[in-house]
């Protein structure tokens, strides 16, 4: 048969169902078609005979199918076309038999293998005529480009994106897709470009608009002629002061040379006003009393405020250590006096401010009760470490100091400073953000009353973290992190009968400080609420032997060890004690079993609610008393609940013989 159509290839589109398609051209046998399948981001992949697919109708004259192992997807694109090798396999013998089939066969793969070569050219950029000088893709991409090199090369939308991406981000640039043109040059000229209310450019004329201030013309010296307002004449230097000045009088105004504001008017309004700022430059510059930061005025942003210049701004409340020449690289003496002279000096409430950075210090700075704030940059941004002398690093002066805040730096004692911050008498106190380590005594002490420690980090001391004295009403110490320190965590200790009032440790982690986590001589109103404690004491006691410590009147928090008061009258008073997590961990007893919290002979009005022990198994009782004399009791009121545990029972037992 004659090959009866040009048709060499189908292409098809797939609908997820269909697995059968149909070819309409001859084969001879099913190797001759190549069948490729194209995904939706354009990836084209050959498929693979009896594995992917299978044909049918090869040899035959009317094509046949192509019926794949899979469903092709919704939207793919299956191409099958017939590709022949190029060769020529009838032998034909000289005087030989003639079949004309044969024969045909022969002249039908010329025919395909033509209509093949065609196929391909097809396929190929092209131009539509001989007389196009272009190139038709035929709404088709053309990729793997190579990047242009010459002027007339094609660009690649990389080597696009690359450019336009550099010019962009040199440009001024708007986020809508649309903004109206500026006009030509000759309505530009002179104009300054501003926006209009609806974020169009608007040109502006500076004359009209004030926009540029003053149009700057040279000279008195040279001669000139005012047309307008915002022109302003310049009076050089040497014989002139420097200054521009505008007309103030009838326009315009002619100035002839050599002439000076003087001798053309006058300097006063109507006449030359001086819009200069020379001679305020060089009153700003001055270090004379009367000018500098004396003539700039600092207004408060609060109704009612007081005005005042910065130079008194400055003097009355704000002194830096760096204006003393305090540093990092000074030794610690150049350092100590630089601070204390700061102190000094201060005649008015002041505020310190220490600067970033880690200073060598001499202990012993000595503060007085005009200073109303000692403030860093941060507990670790501002760090004092202190050289090798057994005094505080901070401690006061003679008398009460009141009404002072100390924040936001950090002291290391480096093993020699015998406290952190040593206040022996003060009241009105706070301590914010500071961390203290590495002292020969307490990290903070401090005796008197309205005391506030917050959010303070102490440990690696000697001593405790936290030691007040004094009145101790008012005290509040919350949200503090007292750890490791060599005696123990909070001390408070009264010194006067209506001393302890009013006290409040909530939300501090109390951990592994080697004697106690708290120990209170006769506090009258404590509040122990929402606390971390572990670990606190090293020692441990057992109590089936209570009578061999003496403990009187105190808190006793179970594993952290113990805590000693040695006067029976020292009673503590309104105790509450709520929120708190307690750990059983590390009680050096060999007894299995322990008590919540032991208050030792005698407690009024007592509250223990909300407490949570980490190891209730480990606990006997939430409440125990030592039971070692006839006071072992609680009186008043007591009041247990929603705590692990809510037991109470005795330690030990009383002889009364």
């Amino acid at each position: 048969m004659t090959v009866s159509t040009e048709v060499d290839h189908n292409e098809y589109t797939g609908n997820g169902v269909t697995t059968t398609f149909h070819y309409t051209f001859r084969i001879f046998k099913k190797s001759d078609l190549v069948v490729q399948v194209v995904d939706l981001n354009d990836n084209i992949t050959v498929l693979t005979l009896d594995t992917d697919y299978t044909v049918t109708g090869a040899g035959g004259y009317v094509g046949g199918n192509v019926i794949l192992a899979t469903a092709l997807a919704n939207g793919y694109q299956i191409s099958i076309s017939r590709e022949l090798p190029v060769t020529q396999e009838t032998d034909l013998r000289n005087q030989g038999k003639f079949f004309a089939e044969v024969h045909e066969d022969a002249l039908d793969k010329l025919t395909m293998l033509i209509q093949q070569v065609r196929s391909w050219f097809s396929l190929a950029l092209r131009k539509p005529s001989f007389a196009a000088n272009y190139y038709d893709a035929m709404d088709n991409y053309i990729r793997n480009l190579r990047a242009p090199s010459r002027p007339k090369d094609a660009a690649t939308k990389d080597y696009v994106d690359i450019l336009s991406g550099a010019s962009l981000s040199r440009s001024l640039r708007v986020p809508e897709s649309f903004i109206n043109e500026l006009p030509d040059a000759d309505g530009r000229k002179n104009k300054t470009l501003s926006f209009d209310n609806s974020g169009s450019p608007l040109l502006l004329d500076p004359e009209s608009s004030g926009l540029w201030g003053y149009s700057l013309i040279d000279s008195f010296q040279d001669g000139a002629s005012i047309t307008t307002r915002f022109q302003a004449l310049h009076w050089k230097r040497p014989d002139g002061n420097g200054e521009y000045y505008r007309w103030d009088g009838s326009l315009p105004k002619d100035v002839p040379e050599n002439s000076t504001p003087e001798s053309t008017g006058g300097v006063s309004l109507g006449a030359w006003v001086s819009v200069g700022d020379a001679s305020l430059r060089s009153d700003l510059i001055s270090q004379e009393t009367d000018k500098g930061s004396s003539i700039v005025t600092y207004t408060p942003k609060f109704n009612d405020a007081v005005s005042m210049s910065v130079y008194e701004k400055l003097s009355v409340d704000l002194v830096t250590l760096s204006d003393y020449g305090f540093k990092v690289g000074n030794t610690g003496s150049q350092n100590k006096a630089a601070f204390q002279k700061a102190i000094d000096d201060a005649t008015l409430p002041t505020e310190i401010v220490i600067p970033e950075g880690v200073f060598i210090v001499d202990p012993g700075i000595t503060i007085k009760n005009t200073v109303t704030m000692i403030r860093g940059a941060g507990a670790y941004q501002s760090r004092i470490f202190s050289t090798g002398t057994a005094a505080p690093i901070i401690t006061q002066q003679d008398g009460v100091i009141t009404f002072c805040e100390f924040r936001d730096f950090g002291l290391d004692g480096n093993g020699y400073a015998a406290n952190g911050i040593s206040l022996t008498e003060a009241n009105h106190i706070k301590i914010e953000n500071i961390d203290v380590v590495n002292t020969n005594n307490n990290a903070i002490l401090v005796n008197g009353y309205s005391i506030d420690i917050i959010g303070c980090r102490l440990f690696q001391n000697t001593g405790n973290g936290i030691n007040v004295g004094g009145h101790c009403n008012n005290i509040n110490i919350i949200n503090n992190r007292i750890y490791g320190n060599g005696a123990g965590g909070v001390l408070l200790t009264p010194a006067y009968a209506e001393g302890g009032m009013s006290v409040r440790v909530n939300g501090n982690d109390i951990e592994q400080n080697k004697f106690y986590g708290l120990l209170a001589y006769g506090v009258k109103g404590l509040n122990l609420d929402a606390n971390y404690w572990e670990r606190n004491g090293e020692i441990g006691y057992p109590y089936s032997v209570p009578e061999s410590i003496t403990v009187r009147a105190d808190i006793h928090l179970i594993a952290n060890n113990f805590t000693l008061i040695p006067d029976l009258s020292k009673i503590n008073d309104t105790v509450s004690i709520r929120g708190n997590q307690q750990t059983a961990i590390g009680y050096a007893s060999a007894l299995p079993n322990q008590d919540g919290f032991i208050f030792t002979n005698y407690a009024k009005n007592l509250t223990i609610e909300n407490n949570q022990l980490l190891d209730a198994s480990k606990v006997n009782n939430l409440l125990a008393m030592y039971h070692n004399n006839l006071s072992s009791k609680v009186t008043d009121r007591l009041y247990l609940a929603n705590n692990t545990v809510n037991s109470i029972g005795y330690v030990g037992s009383y002889d009364t013989a």
